[in-house]
């Protein structure tokens, strides 16, 4: 696999379905169509690190298998951060739990809450990066609150914020993404916007300088955007795939290896997408006949093709089929089947994987006691699934 530099994408003015996968500390979203809503979950469940209340069952113990979060239900959405988790539910309300130190809550405290606390209304979209949040209103509008070191809530300052702010600039925006201390919005247009920390050119603007306002990185045709740690992905319509920013993920950028990108690439001869999510250190993709496949580093066995070698081109993940959904958590890997069972790989230190020991994986393994599984996320060290009876 090679990937090439963008070459000027032209503006196609069509009726595009949008996607956002949301990477939050490394953790990744399922993708959730804009133009049609999931059906709302009725329970939501949690498993893995708990040392700030992220599972949201009202005790900072943490599980190997899943446990109930709390006083939730008609939930279409969920992504978690580094320590800290957000819910959608249908009728527009955000909910958040877990870490609150930087205010990523957006409860206007800094206190950490072990149970779900209602932050926002009027919600279509939500995305959770390392220490802050994100919101899309219906209106198109994007709301921000939580750590802001580096401009990441898009406001034109640095000072965290305990309340939701308005993002600048944008309008009319289909989805969101969070990626650590960074975010990026795609608009109805199918136009891509950055904004925060860009050390390894995450943001995709040529430079590796920060900026504190959204900025245009990609004009036309992108039909889905997902962020890992310090790396970043847009889809084509087509499903080809466009990445930029750190190679943590062992990608070889301009044909060599750990070369960072200032802005975006395609990943050559690797097409069918339907929708991308990143890890820490890895990159995962759904293909369209259901399969997965990944690429990146491996150590922890992420990439679920049962060695823990990295792989500097896409691997299929073994024994996986079928699949509808896909998230990441920072060296963890989920996938969601038809018939609602959930399947996990990777590193289970804290138990994130919820087959109910602390043994990593390098194959997909059934989580315990979950059926019925509508939607799939993760933060960084737990997992998410949304259920129905």
């Amino acid at each position: 696999m090679k990937v090439k530099p963008l070459a000027g994408l032209v503006m196609i003015l069509m009726f595009i379905m949008v996607l956002s996968a949301c990477g939050g500390g490394g953790d990744n979203s399922p993708s959730t169509s804009a133009l049609t809503p999931p059906t709302p979950a009725a329970s939501a469940w949690a498993w893995g690190m708990n040392g700030y209340g992220q599972l949201g069952n009202g005790t900072v113990i943490g599980s190997p298998v899943p446990v109930q979060i709390s006083g939730l239900s008609a939930i279409i959405a969920v992504s978690g951060g580094e320590y800290h988790t957000l819910a959608l539910t249908a009728d527009g309300t955000v909910w958040a739990w877990g870490d609150n130190d930087y205010g990523q809550l957006g409860d206007g405290t800094t206190t950490g809450k072990k149970t779900p606390v209602k932050v926002f209304t009027g919600a279509k979209a939500i995305a959770a990066g390392q220490y802050h949040s994100l919101a899309l209103k219906s209106d198109g509008t994007v709301w921000a609150w939580g750590h802001n070191n580096y401009g990441q809530l898009g406001d034109n300052t640095t000072t965290d914020r305990p309340l939701p702010v308005q993002v600048m600039v944008l309008k009319n925006i289909e989805s969101v993404a969070a990626g650590f201390e960074y975010s990026m919005a795609l608009n109805s247009s199918g136009d891509v916007f950055s904004w925060g920390f860009n050390y390894f050119g995450q943001l995709g603007d040529g430079t590796n300088v920060d900026t504190y306002i959204p900025k245009s990185i990609i004009t036309g045709r992108i039909v889905q955007i997902a962020c890992g740690y310090y790396s970043s992905m847009a889809m084509v319509f087509d499903g080809t795939v466009f990445i930029w920013g750190a190679d943590y993920s062992g990608i070889p950028i301009i044909g060599r290896e750990f070369i960072d990108s200032l802005s975006p690439m395609l990943i050559d001869k690797f097409d069918g997408v339907k929708t991308m999510a990143g890890g820490s250190s890895h990159m995962v993709f759904l293909k369209s006949d259901g399969t997965v496949w990944t690429i990146g580093q491996n150590g922890r066995g992420q990439l679920g093709n049962g060695t823990t070698m990295n792989s500097f081109t896409p691997v299929q993940v073994s024994g996986l089929s079928g699949v509808i959904a896909i998230a990441s958590g920072a060296f963890h890997t989920i996938a969601l089947k038809p018939d609602g069972t959930v399947y996990t790989w990777g590193e289970n230190t804290n138990g994130q994987l919820g087959d109910g020991t602390t043994s990593n994986r390098s194959t997909p393994e059934q989580v315990r006691n979950i059926t019925g599984g509508t939607i799939v996320g993760a933060g960084a060290y737990h997992t998410i699934a949304l259920t129905n009876p």
